[in-house]
């Protein structure tokens, strides 16, 4: 049913963002696709344009990968055959709304089309990039990385990581507050630029959708906020949401491997991409190959399945949805047991007073008998899980006696006070722990008698390392290195050994802390979140150096 822009009324704050009416939800998602479009239709395109396999035709070699990753992980195919089995009536028409208001903006300014031929667009599209993007940030991203520069223990050895930023997350009880308010502190540490630019929207329509918070370029909905009823933060979590198979060949047959004993044939079908290269857009073929486990892709390392169960479902935005709309603990709950959403940790609170944390997403049911290092080369149906562990079986903590629940991408299993922790396992458990989190929980079990807003501020604004957590640990090498062993380094060595592991602006031995930090980070040429959770410790050759 076609939108009527009449009943859709945009209005912008003094900040610029934008406060959208709608009759119904459909009509307030045609305003959100609109008002963004606004503000950001480069980036709303390439988004679409990765979900309809056309990046390549305008970012050439960069975007034909994520056009590659659409057929390889046959999303293309998935969104078509699932589309209305999946979907609710109700959802998909807050998709087709939110699609007509990009093809209507579209329309309106045809000069700020990157790809004439992309539009129009339709809601399959839509869901064909978010599923596409979330499969890549529920690990399968690192993954490819991972094979592809032959580098997979030392990307995955210590659990799924990230690409260096983070986020921050904490909810506190009413009754552990002066005030007898429940609070919600949420940093979602987005960027505010490229395809992932993080966006402050209000959206609200005549069938009960209210909601506040931030999404991505192409996002139909809120990710993180809050209603006039409850609030969420969302951080990554870094579970092992999938698996990297490491495939044995058949050396007289390179489109067979071994499974079970025995050489299988891989599936196969051909990918049809389209690549902009100097200028001109060519067609190319490549192969596309599966087996058993799943997609399969071949470096000069080697050929590597792999399997996540996040490429299997096209309901993330759902839920999502759900949550917008959710009026209480329990419909908030609920709409978190779809399991959709692939990965994050949720810190959640409401006006009666609930606080949570859950640690979700879709983590396969591993057998704990088996070694689950990755990666894995068996090659056997023992290592072919089927199903995921149920949202209870997932670290949670509710309404906890300790008055507080916190992460900032560290492990689920410090989230609150010492008595009240979540303390259970299954393989693929993110057990490593980051400064911040670390910070967070010293600094609220230390806090006496009830919080202020205030002290809420200064611990969530804590700039410090912890004396006694990972990074003291980790880089204890480089803090106790000889003056009179390495001379020619000897000041900077004592400007090391004086800073008082704060980060306040005007320290300036922080400022030659940071800088050493990021000259490691281009030596091992990965995220400074490695150095922090790597196997082994900084060694003194490498703090010297």
């Amino acid at each position: 049913q076609s939108i009527d822009p009449k009943n859709v009324t945009i209005l912008r704050d003094s900040y610029g963002v934008p406060h959208i009416f709608g009759k119904t939800d459909a009509d307030a998602a045609y305003g959100l696709a609109y008002a963004h479009s606004e503000d950001d239709f480069d980036n709303i395109q390439r988004a679409v344009l990765a979900g309809k396999g056309m990046l390549g035709r305008v970012e050439g070699k960069d975007g034909v990968l994520f056009d590659f990753g659409l057929q390889m992980l046959n999303l293309d195919s998935l969104v078509e055959a699932r589309y209305e089995l999946d979907l609710s009536a109700e959802y998909r028409a807050v998709l087709e709304g939110y699609a007509q208001g990009l093809n209507d903006y579209a329309s309106a300014h045809p000069k700020e089309l990157l790809l004439k031929k992309s539009f129009p667009i339709n809601a399959k599209d839509i869901v064909k990039s978010s599923t596409l993007s979330v499969s890549l940030m529920a690990g399968l991203g690192m993954a490819l990385k991972a094979v592809n520069e032959n580098r997979v223990q030392e990307f995955l050895g210590a659990n799924e990581t990230h690409t260096g930023s983070g986020s921050n997350a904490l909810a506190v009880a009413p009754e552990k507050m002066a005030d007898g308010k429940p609070y919600l502190l949420v940093n979602s540490h987005q960027p505010i630029e490229g395809r992932f630019a993080w966006y402050e929207a209000h959206i609200s329509s005549e069938q009960g959708w209210n909601c506040v918070g931030g999404l991505f370029p192409g996002g139909n909905m809120v990710f993180v906020g809050s209603n006039e009823h409850l609030g969420w933060a969302h951080t990554f979590n870094y579970h092992q949401f999938g698996d990297i198979y490491e495939l044995e060949l058949n050396p007289k047959n390179k489109n067979q491997y071994k499974y079970d004993g025995e050489w299988r044939n891989f599936y196969v079908r051909k990918a049809k991409l389209k690549i902009k290269l100097a200028g001109i857009v060519i067609g190319v073929s490549k192969k596309v190959k599966s087996c058993e486990y799943g997609p399969v892709y071949k470096s000069k390392y080697g050929t590597y399945a792999f399997r996540f169960a996040a490429y299997k479902d096209i309901r993330a935005t759902e839920q999502w949805f759900k949550m917008n709309k959710a009026q209480n603990f329990g419909q908030f709950s609920e709409a978190m047991k779809m399991q959709a959403v692939p990965l994050f940790n949720t810190v959640y609170a409401d006006e009666s007073g609930n606080i949570m944390l859950h640690s979700g997403g879709k983590v396969p049911k591993r057998n704990p008998k088996l070694d689950w290092t990755a990666p894995i080369t068996a090659n056997t149906s023992a290592y072919n899980w089927t199903e995921i562990l149920d949202s209870e079986q997932l670290p949670h903590v509710e309404n906890p006696e300790c008055g507080f629940v916190y992460n900032a991408n560290n492990t689920p299993l410090h989230c609150t006070g010492d008595s009240c922790n979540w303390d259970e396992y299954f393989p693929g458990l993110q057990s490593f722990e980051y400064n911040r989190g670390e910070r967070f929980g010293r600094l609220m079990k230390e806090h006496e008698g009830k919080f202020t807003e205030a002290d809420l501020e200064r611990i969530k604004f804590d700039n410090a390392y912890d004396p006694d957590g990972a990074y003291t640990k980790k880089f204890k090498q480089l803090y106790s290195l000889d003056e009179s062993k390495y001379p020619d380094i000897a000041d900077a060595i004592q400007k090391l050994k004086h800073w008082d592991k704060h980060g306040n602006v005007d320290n300036r031995d922080a400022a030659l802390a940071m800088v050493v930090h990021d000259f490691m980070r281009l030596e091992v040429d990965a995220p400074f979140a490695i150095l922090m959770i790597r196997n082994g410790d900084v060694s003194e050759e490498m703090a010297v150096d």
